[in-house]
């Protein structure tokens, strides 16, 4: 079976790569307004300014909707859609690293597996306790 495609980090995306790499999640703050967003962008959704930092936020949210990607000759893969705590407007997706189906609503942390020594990926598994 072919490799899966490997993310190309640009002009906004590289530092979340590099910070990805060492455990850390984070997202761009807007210089201007104070916005938090995620993907990152070169303009603040909110007041248009091109000033921004990168800010880190425990990535722990909420599942909000997954689907079920089937290959031929594989098993089915699971990607969860995820809105962040501390980032309401935020849906980040990733693999599902839990047992069984997620569910919606269900509490959610990221979890890092280093693919290589140059990509890390950020999957979700379910919040016990």
């Amino acid at each position: 079976m072919p490799a899966h495609p490997r993310p190309t980090p640009d002009r906004d995306s590289r530092e979340w790569w590099e910070r990805v790499a060492t455990g850390e999640f984070a997202v761009q703050e807007c210089d201007g307004c104070g916005l938090r967003r995620f993907p990152a962008r070169a303009f603040c959704p909110r007041c248009r300014g091109e000033g921004r930092h990168w800010v880190a936020v425990r990535p722990v949210g909420t599942v909000e909707s997954w689907v079920v990607s089937h290959r031929p000759f594989g098993q089915g893969e699971i990607v969860v859609m995820v809105r962040l705590d501390e980032v309401p407007d935020a849906l980040v997706h990733g693999s599902w690293e839990g047992t069984g189906e997620p569910e919606g609503g269900s509490r959610v942390s990221a979890v890092f597996t280093a693919v290589d020594d140059t990509l890390t990926l950020v999957g979700w598994r379910m919040i016990t306790g």
